[in-house]
């Protein structure tokens, strides 16, 4: 019964509307906005990394970090001709390591050298993702040191795993 009133009152809504004829191109021309007053230029053409997931300025320096998804994270000099110097690669140095999928700075890492990623372990396990905190040794070139690592928080693995680390204002994760 409630099907047959809907399309009753579907019929009578459409009975008299106008017919349109069909919309086989667009009629769309110009723009709302002026094109941009900038154009695209490579800044690194020296960089290439594979699938990227955090680039960030070093804190204090004019440097950039940039963290991969398979656990290699880079330092490099904020200039055209950089060459990109790897910090850590998680994969060599932790146990049943899987993937990277976040990584900060701490507020206070021109102090204390602290750094923050998101890892996958082990897949569909109890604790198999977690935040870890590491510190990086200043050495030349500065690397991460995998003795270091803090377990802050620990989850479930599995399924879709996405990792966004930010500190507030108050300096809280």
């Amino acid at each position: 019964m409630i099907r047959f009133v809907v399309l009753l009152s579907l019929i009578a809504l459409t009975a008299g509307a106008a017919i349109r004829p069909p919309w086989t191109n667009s009629r769309i021309t110009g723009s709302p906005h002026p094109p941009a007053p900038y154009r695209v230029k490579i800044a690194f053409p020296l960089l290439n990394f594979t699938n990227p997931i955090e680039m960030m300025p070093e804190p204090g320096a004019d440097r950039f970090y940039v963290a991969e998804l398979n656990g290699k994270i880079f330092r490099f000099e904020n200039r055209r001709g950089a060459v990109a110097r790897e910090v850590a690669d998680l994969k060599r140095d932790l146990p049943k390591f899987l993937r990277l999928l976040g990584f900060q700075f701490d507020p206070g890492f021109q102090k204390n050298g602290h750094v923050y990623v998101c890892i996958n372990t082990e897949n569909k396990t109890p604790e198999g993702s977690r935040i870890s905190r590491f510190t990086i040794r200043d050495t030349n070139p500065p690397t991460l040191d995998p003795e270091s690592e803090r377990v802050i928080i620990k989850w479930r693995s599995g399924g879709h795993n996405g990792c966004a680390i930010h500190f507030g204002e108050d300096g809280f994760m």
